[in-house]
């Protein structure tokens, strides 16, 4: 969870915060984030009202009361003031008001206990965390605030020592109800005391002039507020210091003597050491209200452990006497308590046998369903078996029935073709034995022909003369030569039958 933190005017996130995160927790993570050291205070604005927060206190339990009013609540780490201002930062020859007005502010239980609040060893004191750590916390309160005392006291001492500006002899009567003033604000009162909630009011300051205001309320982030150590002096304070100086000065004119001047320079020495005395008795009282502030703590604290150890211590022997009632009401009850034992131990024996049973049982069934879902597998591989040859067969059925119909068609077909092809036969035994008749008249005429080329070739022959047919012989018959040419080449055409070549040469 997120919580939004108002630092010096701008709005830091602080991430991670849950309902046991203490307000210290959100201050050591800004400082850390920041790195600023010092005295932070961590306050709660709600509309026109402001909170002092306690190291203890957990913000988010805070919005949580508040319920859908939690958007309204503004947290706000506000740098607390320094115990006292050095000396450095006054010199010793400034007013004697200022510093009446220094040692007022540092003398008052209400800013001291201010500052006591917000200091880390007076919030131990305040919000012990166990009993046992009680002496050591008493012990480093007592150690602080003496070391605070004289811090105090030695600073009072340097800002009132006596100026040039007193050895004048002025302000005599101013120094005279200086110490009036002082004691006035000394007087610790019942409300200087830091509440151990966080609260503060704001209230007037003695003199009725300077009050804390708060400012009005808004959503951005808050202006510095000024604190109880920078308020302004009262005007009645000033108006009182300013009268009698000027009296003083009215009867130093009158006559100035070393003997008035010694008294003066006396008078002014007590009045410092009655401030003095007033200082350190005023930081004695205040250690002394917070260490009856923390034992009033540590004995509510303690009435209340013992009250609460009290009750448990009765309400333990209230628990013992009932067990031992029961213890006795019960003795009876052991003798019982071992038959019953007995019998549950038979029980259990029973139990457990049954229960080797029922595994064998379950066992069993799981062998007979693993049987029969085998069963049921071959069934049903059979039945598609079945199915199968029943659908193969018709298959077969229907092609042997398609080839039978085939064969029986090509058969009427061979049949039909059969027959024509006798009738073809018929018809072509007769075309044959016309055309072997043909043949035989064309083989007479072809011999006929023969003959009577032959004759015709004869009788070319005898007709030729002699000269050419010798010549043709002689050409014939040359020389390198084996072959025989009959007849002249000029007959060529008109071949002579041979008995090799019946028909005649071609060339």
């Amino acid at each position: 969870m997120e919580l939004k933190v108002w630092v010096e005017g701008l709005q830091k996130i602080v991430s991670g915060v849950t309902e046991s995160t203490t307000c210290q927790d959100i201050v050591f993570a800004l400082a850390h984030a920041t790195g600023k050291t010092g005295r932070y205070t961590l306050i709660e604005r709600f509309r026109n009202n402001e909170r002092l927060l306690t190291p203890q206190d957990h913000p988010i339990k805070e919005l949580l009361k508040l319920g859908e009013y939690a958007n309204e609540v503004h947290f706000i780490l506000q740098r607390s003031l320094q115990s006292a201002t050095p000396p450095s930062s006054h010199p010793t020859g400034g007013s004697p008001s200022q510093n009446i007005t220094q040692s007022q502010s540092q003398s008052s239980p209400s800013y001291a206990n201010y500052k006591d609040y917000h200091n880390p060893t007076r919030k131990q004191s305040l919000f012990p965390n166990d009993l046992d750590s009680s002496s050591s916390q008493h012990s480093s309160l007592n150690s602080h605030v003496s070391m605070r005392s004289s811090s105090t006291s030695r600073e009072e001492k340097s800002g009132s020592r006596p100026s040039s500006y007193h050895q004048d002899g002025k302000m005599a009567m101013s120094n005279n109800t200086t110490p009036t003033s002082t004691s006035q604000h000394s007087i610790p009162s019942p409300t200087s005391a830091p509440l151990l909630n966080g609260t503060t009011s704001p209230r007037k300051s003695d003199g009725g002039g300077g009050c804390l205001l708060s400012p009005p309320p808004y959503r951005e982030p808050p202006p510095p507020t000024q604190s109880p150590a920078r308020v302004s002096p009262p005007t009645s304070l000033t108006t009182i210091r300013v009268k009698p100086k000027k009296i003083f000065m009215k009867d130093l004119n009158g006559g100035t003597s070393t003997s008035q001047a010694h008294q003066y320079k006396e008078l002014v020495r007590l009045i410092n050491l009655q401030r003095d005395k007033l200082s350190s008795q005023q930081m004695e009282l205040t250690r002394y209200d917070a260490e009856i502030m923390f034992w009033e703590g540590k004995t509510r604290e303690q009435q209340h452990q013992m009250e609460y150890i009290a009750e448990e211590s009765l309400k333990i022997e209230a628990v013992g006497r009932h067990t031992e009632q029961a213890i006795k009401n019960l003795g009876s009850v052991e003798e019982e308590h071992e038959i019953v034992r007995q019998q549950e131990k038979t029980l259990e024996s029973e139990i457990t046998l049954l229960r080797s049973k029922l595994a064998n049982c379950e066992t069993e069934l799981l062998q007979c369903k693993n049987k029969i879902r085998l069963l049921m597998e071959e069934v049903q591989f059979e039945q598609r078996l079945l199915a199968k040859e029943t659908e193969e067969r018709h298959h077969m059925e229907k092609s042997l029935m398609r080839e039978v119909e085939r064969l029986q068609g090509e058969v009427d077909q061979a049949r039909a073709d059969t027959e024509s092809a006798a009738q073809s036969g018929d018809k072509l035994a007769k075309e044959v034995a016309a055309l072997e008749g043909l043949i035989v008249e064309k083989k007479k005429q072809l011999e006929k022909l023969i003959g009577d080329m032959k004759d015709a070739n004869l009788h070319s022959l005898t007709i030729a003369p002699s000269e050419e047919l010798k010549l043709l012989v002689d050409g014939a018959h040359k020389l390198g030569s084996t072959r025989r040419m009959i007849g002249s080449p000029r007959q060529l055409e008109n071949a002579v039958p041979t008995s090799k070549n019946p028909h005649g040469v071609w060339v």
